[in-house]
């Protein structure tokens, strides 16, 4: 990660032997341990924009392709939209109009289908937000009716006492 992050201070700076040297680098190291392929994918995309930047877009294709592979093995495809996006362009510079439409369909298809993961998850999240509210509603309403028939239980037993009373004294009265 520290070499990937180096490598895009260098890219930043337009040193792109070093960029490339780091980044290459990393992706070996970590294609030979077979971990971190997100990582192996980021080395790969900034393998592509040094290719892209020194004007060789075969060789950015191939480094996008090698990364938007590995995303999507890895099942992260917010980043490998990107990719698509990025590869679309560079072929439409190339004049590879029909690939580069290939690309860009992909690119919409993917952003699309995370455009709906996300609304469903929200639509979930509401949902779950409106049981919860309801269900406290619920939980309120039934003890304030609880309550009430508690305070109903207690003026009517009052009642009965007061009356049971009222005829004790009646009764002792008329006696």
């Amino acid at each position: 990660e520290g070499k990937l992050g180096l490598a895009k201070l260098y890219l930043q700076k337009a040193e792109y032997q070093h960029t490339l040297q780091l980044a290459t680098d990393v992706a070996k190291t970590i294609a030979n341990t077979k971990g971190m392929a997100q990582t192996e994918a980021r080395a790969q995309t900034i393998i592509g924009d040094v290719y892209y930047a020194q004007k060789k877009p075969n060789e950015a294709i191939n480094a996008y392709q090698k990364s938007i592979d590995i995303y999507e093995f890895i099942n992260s495809p917010f980043y490998a939209s990107e990719l698509y996006l990025k590869v679309s362009e560079i072929l439409a510079e190339q004049n590879r109009f029909e690939k580069a439409l290939e690309y860009r369909i992909t690119y919409h298809q993917v952003k699309d289908s995370l455009f709906s993961e996300e609304k469903v998850q929200l639509i979930e999240e509401l949902q779950t937000k409106y049981e919860t509210e309801r269900v406290e509603r619920e939980k309120q309403t039934a003890l304030l009716e609880n309550l009430h028939l508690i305070e109903e239980n207690r003026r009517g037993r009052n009642l009965l006492l007061g009356s049971f009373g009222l005829l004790t004294f009646l009764i002792v009265g008329g006696l």
